[in-house]
């Protein structure tokens, strides 16, 4: 048997989705090219992306608390 990974799990999903619902599919997709998609982003960067984009934020952060 061979196991989906979580890419084609989540495209499987999509895709779906847009068969079940081509309307609220198109309005997903404008939203999305509006303002980006963060679960499209940490999925693609992988565990140790995530993490380097959380710490990022975190110092970031400090550093605007600071000023």
């Amino acid at each position: 048997m061979s196991e989906e990974t979580p890419q084609q799990r989540r495209e499987n999903i999509r895709k779906q989705e847009q068969q079940r619902n081509p309307g609220g599919h198109m309005a997903d997709g404008f939203n999305r090219a509006r303002t980006g998609g963060l679960a499209d982003a940490a999925g693609e960067s992988g565990w140790k992306g995530t993490l380097i984009f959380i710490l990022v934020l975190i110092i970031l952060l400090l550093i605007l608390a600071v000023t």
